[in-house]
């Protein structure tokens, strides 16, 4: 088995992921999330659900030239954020009902390169990062996140 090095924190074995309706999750308790979600947007609370939507990290260009990824001299991408879920939450307002888009991130632990990730992911892209926990807490990470680091 190939071993991926990330600092202290080693990535989960195939082994120890789990699957329900074809699709593969890294943990039961985002699988839970996963099967809340779906309940959501059957409800008609949220939209739009996705999962595992790719963020490449990017070069922002001049007005008029496209943005770059962020590639190594071989031309290999060099990191790029996954979220794991991606959807549109129903926020009511005194001018009727909005959606606004949500990013979401299941994690057990917070490991410091997931930290960075988020951070670079949030400066780029001017987005937050929803932080889902497997004891069930959601909360908005980016004051915590500095504290953390």
């Amino acid at each position: 088995m190939k071993q991926h090095w990330t600092g202290n924190f080693k990535r989960k074995p195939k082994e120890d992921r789990t699957s329900a309706d074809g699709i593969v999750h890294s943990s039961v308790s985002q699988m839970a999330r996963w099967n809340e979600l779906r309940l959501l947007q059957q409800g008609g609370h949220i939209r739009n659900l996705k999962r595992e939507v790719t963020f490449p990290f990017v070069i922002k260009g001049q007005p008029g030239e496209d943005d770059r990824p962020v590639r190594t001299a071989g031309g290999k991408q060099i990191m790029k954020y996954i979220a794991d879920f991606v959807y549109e939450r129903k926020t009511m307002t005194p001018d009727g009902a909005q959606w606004s888009e949500v990013i979401e991130e299941h994690k057990g632990f917070m490991a410091e390169d997931a930290i960075l990730k988020l951070r670079f992911f949030e400066a780029l892209y001017d987005k937050r990062v929803f932080i889902h926990t497997e004891r069930g807490k959601s909360k908005y990470r980016r004051d915590t996140m500095d504290t953390l680091l």
